[in-house]
């Protein structure tokens, strides 16, 4: 059987989190942001790739940030553009939805001018911040020279690409675009959770995660999206102002590394070598069904369980 290819993907964002706890996630002179999610990368020899949102208007820890933006792409991870354009364009437009095609086009265009302003290289995928892309993103990629894209979330409200031939979690190519969706699966959702989740650790527990990602290999699902957060291993109150460490979703996450690390019947790629694979047509784009794993009743209690032990 094929290797399943499994992109570990990380927003690295300040988001709205106070000064710059979204990135760095010091507490107590430790760090449980950005730089504690690559160390537990780098720990199992792991490659992440990092959608950075370069439009932040937080200017004053802009050095450190491209500094560590650097060293992970120095050290081999893979950095993409992520757009959220209201820290930059209109405080009052968030996502890229809310923006005309001609102004989505200057967005990215501007991303890419600062990509190579801080890091030297042009980003050749995208995924759109809250996942609030439409049509005419991917327009405005291509017009830009990008041609792959990860902001398909099915499900998600905020979504607007939940039409065919955009698939649920197969990735495809349409409009020059290659289409990566962030994967997901159906739960019981009991009242207290979405119907349909990312495949990650954070939020889900450690076996349903695994649970999941052995139904797409079943299903022959050639490449599986798991997203994380620069900020995933922090809890933080409504008014955030308090925050703690999840000490619970830094071991979910090292045991899925771990694990990934050691399973042979899973390849870890970035986006960069995804883009490779398909410029040399090495992966399977035709879906022969639009297929989403579900967990049962189970699953979702053991979720909940963990909720309220944290």
């Amino acid at each position: 059987m094929d290797k399943t290819l499994i992109l570990i993907t990380i927003d690295a964002e300040f988001s709205t989190h106070k000064d710059d706890l979204g990135i760095f996630g010091k507490i107590y002179d430790k760090e449980f942001g950005l730089p504690l999610v690559v160390k537990l990368l780098n720990d199992y020899k792991l490659k992440g790739t990092f959608f950075v949102d370069v439009y932040t208007n937080k200017k004053r820890y802009l050095p450190e940030f491209i500094a560590l933006c650097r060293k992970l792409h120095e050290s081999g991870h893979d950095l993409q553009l992520h757009t959220h354009p209201d820290g930059m364009f209109d405080a009052r437009r968030g996502s890229m939805q809310d923006y005309t095609l001609k102004e989505q086009v200057e967005i990215i265009q501007r991303g890419k001018e600062i990509f190579r302003e801080w890091f030297g290289i042009n980003p050749i995928a995208h995924r759109a911040g809250d996942w609030g892309a439409n049509h005419d993103t991917l327009k405005a990629l291509s017009e830009n020279g990008i041609f792959m894209d990860s902001s398909m979330f099915f499900g998600w409200a905020h979504c607007h690409l939940n039409k065919n031939p955009l698939t649920k979690n197969w990735p495809v190519e349409y409009n020059s675009i290659l289409e990566v969706p962030a994967s997901v699966f159906q739960c019981q959702s009991l009242g207290f959770f979405s119907p349909f989740r990312l495949v990650s650790t954070d939020g889900n527990s450690f076996e349903e995660t695994c649970a999941v990602l052995k139904q797409f290999q079943r299903r022959r699902i050639p490449v599986v999206t798991l997203v994380y957060h620069s900020f995933s291993f922090l809890r933080w109150n409504k008014k955030r102002t308090e925050y703690r460490a999840d000490k619970n979703r830094i071991h979910k996450f090292e045991s899925l590394m771990k694990f990934l690390s050691k399973e042979p019947s899973i390849e870890i790629v970035t986006m960069q070598q995804l883009n490779s694979l398909w410029q040399r047509k090495g992966i399977h784009l035709t879906a022969t069904e639009d297929y989403i794993p579900k967990t049962g009743m189970m699953k979702t209690v053991q979720r909940l369980w963990e909720r309220v032990q944290v």
